[in-house]
């Protein structure tokens, strides 16, 4: 399923917590960044791996960037700057599901999400992706409701990117559906929600959404 908000305003700066090159060996991204300016944009994209593009827009034009040559890490994120005001969508896709999520403008220390799942109904985990947008090195942490052990990453660095994944936290119970808060020490951040359905030959319905974290 591949469905996103249109933007109202555009930004100089976009931020992408959510793309893939060959991610578990399924997963590939494309970024498209469109520049609603009046004039070209010229414009950098910082990749959480330390790689860079750089790039000429026209008024009204777009930039397409493929991610499926093993160039990059797994996961990574992406920092869209630019001088010209931008808007920018990220697509994600295995070959036989798909997920598509507006970059945001910015970000916050604390993020929400109001589903969360482990093995719900027997068939969906969710993935919560969170980017580092601050300036400095941040402790990211996530507390799933219903009182579990919170679970940190620490010194996660400026635009770097961190991945929680359900299936993978021993605390929460087979079955579990509830919501989750992501918090920083002290840098702002951005995130998306990835809701997979583990089973997609076995079941009718969703296979996979993805969508931009609530901020505070």
């Amino acid at each position: 399923e591949q469905t996103y908000s249109g933007a109202v305003a555009g930004a100089m700066d976009l931020y992408c917590p959510g793309l893939y090159d060959q991610f578990i060996g399924l997963w590939y991204s494309s970024l498209n960044v469109q520049n609603i300016g009046a004039a070209d944009a010229n414009v950098t994209i910082w990749y959480s791996d330390g790689t860079s593009d750089s790039v000429v827009i026209a008024p009204n034009a777009s930039y397409l960037g493929v991610y499926q040559s093993g160039v990059h890490d797994p996961a990574f994120s992406a920092h869209v700057e630019g001088d010209q005001l931008l808007v920018a969508v990220a697509n994600a896709t295995s070959g036989g599901s798909s997920q598509t999520y507006e970059c945001a403008a910015g970000g916050s220390v604390a993020l929400q999400t109001p589903i969360a799942m482990k093995w719900f109904v027997g068939q969906y985990n969710t993935g919560i992706q969170v980017q580092n947008v601050g300036a400095a090195a941040t402790d990211i942490c996530v507390e799933y409701s219903g009182g579990y052990t919170p679970e940190c990453v620490t010194g996660v660095a400026s635009n770097g990117v961190v991945i929680f994944n359900t299936h993978l936290n021993a605390d929460l119970p087979q079955g579990y559906f509830g919501a989750a808060e992501i918090t920083s020490s002290g840098e702002p951040l951005v995130g998306i929600v990835n809701q997979n359905n583990e089973l997609p030959g076995e079941a009718i319905g969703d296979f996979a959404l993805s969508f931009l974290m609530f901020g505070q």
